[in-house]
């Protein structure tokens, strides 16, 4: 199993609960579904993977925002790897799923 941590902070002012989409209990939810997506999806890519040459498995961190004045999400992929090519083959896999 691919090791991933996620790093998600929640920014912007969620002060006014009757002008937003989303409460935050429902928030929670979103976020809690986007997680699980996130890890499905690095976990079909990458299981399975690892270094021909140093034997060792990628691990991945997903680090963002959500910003509750906008209610918009902006993640990135941070993918570690002992070395560049195998970084290139765990990204070509991720891509291509």
């Amino acid at each position: 199993m691919i090791a991933i941590t996620f790093d998600i902070q929640l920014t912007g002012d969620d002060a006014d609960p009757d002008s937003a989409w989303l409460d935050p209990y429902e928030r929670d939810i979103l976020l809690d579904h986007t997680r699980a997506q996130i890890t499905a999806h690095v976990q079909r890519a990458l299981t399975g993977m690892t270094c021909a040459t140093h034997g060792q498995p990628p691990a991945v961190t997903i680090s963002g925002t959500y910003d509750a004045s906008t209610e918009t999400l902006d993640i990135s992929y941070d993918v570690q790897t002992c070395c560049q090519i195998f970084l290139l083959h765990c990204v070509s896999a991720l891509n291509r799923r």
